[in-house]
């Protein structure tokens, strides 16, 4: 967080904060607090507020990383001892409700010497990030042990961790929200009521929304100031690509569900470049929405990522064999050849194939919701 007489910067996003506090210092004063204010402490300060955001595929690779650095209080939490035993003793003594899968059960192997030695030892490992990242998002039982108040919260039954904390940053009563907060409607509802006239500075286009931000707050700039406001560059050098590594289809798409409202609040969209984000470049940024929407309380099912489970495709002969889409089992099991005539009909029926995919793709991953 960043003080100063003219302004108040919150970062929800803190790769690559220091460089923004420190113009901000050059430009306006101030000074740089290790405490953060939510949205009522901030509302009671009387100053404008910029807040500092990403995209949620960055926030949660930036999130990881910082664990597999040793900081960061989840990586406290889900390296300790004592809170997986106080996890393990709440989901034995715990019923589930009418509809819910049995909590008493995570993953097998799954504890703080799994944190400790894979989720957190290297940070140059995808398949270690991803599986963090299902352990985050995707594992119902493991939400309060992740964060208590979001795990408490209604709305860890249709959002993620990230907009739980912009909730409580930027809005007004998050920190005890209702438990008729429980849809998207509801969500989108208390956020036009309740939220902080708020200048948002997105890092992917930094220069442009924080002379934007600056010139509503009414900060007088030299030209010499616009000009060196200008240069910041946007993101963090590489982090396109560690997105395009890191992630696969499956874990983008849990993220754009989970994150579904702060997708459609800030316009973002799964990044693209990489083969694994041509499959993510047909999701809508708010994929899983109008599912979110229409809940009016069912809480999710406990469910990892299903990218194991699905089938491997068939090899076919050579002629055939092209590339078979992964979860399409029509194009992956077939094994003759086609004829001409197989030509024209398989044309005929592309576009039906491809919409078969697509929803049998997104009935797998929404199995947790």
């Amino acid at each position: 967080m960043f003080t100063s007489d003219s302004l108040l910067l919150v970062e929800l996003h803190r790769g690559g904060s220091a460089r923004v506090k420190k113009l901000l210092q050059e430009l306006v004063g101030g000074q740089t607090d290790k405490g953060s204010l939510y949205a009522d402490a901030l509302a009671e300060a009387g100053k404008p507020v910029l807040g500092l955001v990403s995209h949620p595929l960055a926030w949660y690779l930036a999130l990881w990383r910082n664990g597999c650095a040793g900081k960061g209080d989840l990586h406290k939490r889900l390296t300790s001892d004592v809170r997986w035993g106080q996890l393990r003793a709440r989901l034995k003594n715990r019923e589930p409700k009418p509809g819910q899968t049995d909590l008493k059960q995570l993953p097998e192997g799954w504890g703080p010497e799994r944190a400790r030695d894979s989720w957190y030892a290297d940070s140059n490992d995808a398949q270690a990030f991803r599986e963090w990242l299902q352990a985050v998002l995707a594992e119902r039982g493991m939400r309060k042990l992740v964060d208590h108040g979001w795990g408490s919260s209604p709305i860890a039954k249709f959002a993620g961790l990230m907009t739980y904390q912009y909730f409580n940053h930027f809005v007004r009563g998050a920190e005890n929200m209702d438990k008729s907060v429980d849809s998207m409607e509801a969500l989108q509802a208390m956020h036009e009521a309740h939220a902080l006239p708020t200048h948002f500075v997105r890092m992917e286009s930094l220069a442009d929304d924080l002379q934007a931000a600056l010139d509503a707050i009414g900060v007088p700039l030299s030209p010499d100031q616009r000009a060196r406001v200008a240069a910041v560059k946007s993101g963090a050098p590489g982090e396109q690509e560690a997105i395009d590594r890191f992630y696969d289809a499956e874990t983008r798409r849990l993220v754009a569900r989970r994150e579904a409202f702060l997708y459609e609040r800030f316009g973002y969209e799964p990044p693209s470049g990489g083969g694994q984000g041509k499959k993510a470049k047909r999701q809508e940024p708010t994929e899983g929405a109008a599912e979110a929407q229409s809940r009016t309380g069912t809480d999710d099912t406990t469910a990892v990522e299903p990218a194991a489970a699905e089938p491997a495709p068939t090899p076919a002969p050579a002629k055939s064999a092209a590339k078979p889409r992964k979860g399409n089992k029509a194009s992956a099991q077939a094994g003759a050849e086609p004829t001409p005539a197989a030509d024209k009909a398989a044309t005929a029926r592309k576009t039906t194939r491809r919409r078969a995919a697509t929803d049998t793709a997104k009935s797998a991953v929404d199995s947790d919701a």
